[in-house]
């Protein structure tokens, strides 16, 4: 063929501090991102997961699609936070079909939610296994959450086609830039700006996910309580750029209480793999926290979980294979906006 056949998917990330858009295009060899955007929100415009401001945001969401001259409607997005469950369960060895006739009976057991009004879905992970019993990936999301998403991008002019996990888009993002050493377990640290996701990964399987109520609004607030520093300087500290008057390691130590918060969650996760039961993951150490999010760079955070962690701590690079076109960064916005851009480009990238 002359001509290759446009793969192109396009993904909506509604932050609660930032709006992101990607579109990849993925008919080379290599997916590439041929367009990206970022809008950052009004404080308040999304409290605790809950859009506060529909309008605002439904604006945001619109005038930044329409400035990167995006054609297809049709997006995906995701959704996180105390709404969500997401969980590894066993279950009596079945068929995919026979499964999903009684996952809603089984997701009685372990979603303490109504389940009249809760979303769905599942993935069996070891499909050719042999004994008697499977793990199954069980996702269960609040159907207000998801119609609320929904609507806001349907009101934006969008067609949402696939609702995903925020730790789960991060994940694929992970598998298309790295190669996992067999057997070893790695920990996907997304911090953003009202909740952190925690995902440990071993053999492309999420053996744990969970939420954390910390993200950079919390860091926000302590700088600006502490330090008295305006809500831009609180920002731009964030980045390891604090005012004049402010030293560094003034504020890495304002910093700390909320950083120890992600440790323990992070700490909390881990244990996990030592009370795993009898499965590979109960074998395994931790090998390497990969950040990412709006806040993987917040001065000290790398270094406060790798030394309680005993770890190796990096930032998780989205474009470390996956391509994208030269004029979208410089090399500054590029190392600035990576951490940002991961959870959009995993979603973008269709699996």
């Amino acid at each position: 063929m002359i001509f290759k056949r446009s793969r192109k998917s396009v993904a909506v990330d509604v932050g609660s501090g930032v709006v992101k858009v990607v579109e990849v295009d993925a008919a080379g060899e290599t997916p590439r991102v041929v367009r990206m955007g970022v809008s950052p929100l009004l404080p308040g415009a999304i409290v605790d997961g809950e859009v506060m401001d529909h309008q605002l945001v439904v604006n945001t969401v619109r005038a930044l699609y329409q400035g990167l001259d995006l054609k297809d409607k049709r997006v995906s997005t995701s959704v996180s936070g105390r709404d969500v469950i997401v969980k590894k369960i066993s279950m009596d060895r079945m068929k995919e079909q026979e499964a999903r006739e009684v996952i809603r009976w089984e997701a009685e057991q372990h979603v303490p939610f109504d389940m009249e009004n809760v979303n769905l879905d599942f993935q069996i992970l070891d499909p050719a296994g042999d004994g008697l019993e499977m793990s199954v990936l069980l996702v269960a999301a609040k159907k207000d959450l998801v119609d609320a998403r929904t609507a806001l991008l349907q009101d934006a002019g969008l067609e949402p086609v696939r609702i995903d996990v925020d730790a789960f888009a991060v994940q694929r993002a992970f598998e298309a830039n790295y190669t996992p050493e067999p057997g070893a377990v790695y920990a996907l640290v997304n911090v953003g700006h009202e909740v952190t996701n925690v995902n440990l990964v071993q053999e492309r399987d999420p053996i744990l996910t969970r939420d954390l109520p910390v993200g950079s609004n919390r860091y926000h607030e302590a700088l600006q309580k502490s330090l008295g520093l305006s809500h831009a300087e609180a920002a731009a500290a964030l980045q390891g750029q604090p005012p004049p008057h402010v030293g560094q390691e003034m504020v890495k130590a304002q910093l700390a209480g909320v950083t120890q918060e992600i440790v323990a969650g992070v700490d909390r996760a881990r244990a996990f793999l030592t009370t795993a039961g009898t499965g590979a993951s109960s074998q395994a150490d931790l090998r390497l926290v990969y950040l990412s999010g709006g806040c993987a760079a917040t001065p000290g955070l790398a270094e406060q979980l790798g030394q309680a962690l005993s770890v190796p701590v990096d930032t998780l690079d989205p474009f470390r294979r996956v391509a994208y076109e030269p004029s979208l960064f410089t090399d500054e916005t590029k190392r600035d906006l990576s951490p940002l851009l991961t959870l959009a480009v995993g979603l973008a990238l269709q699996s």
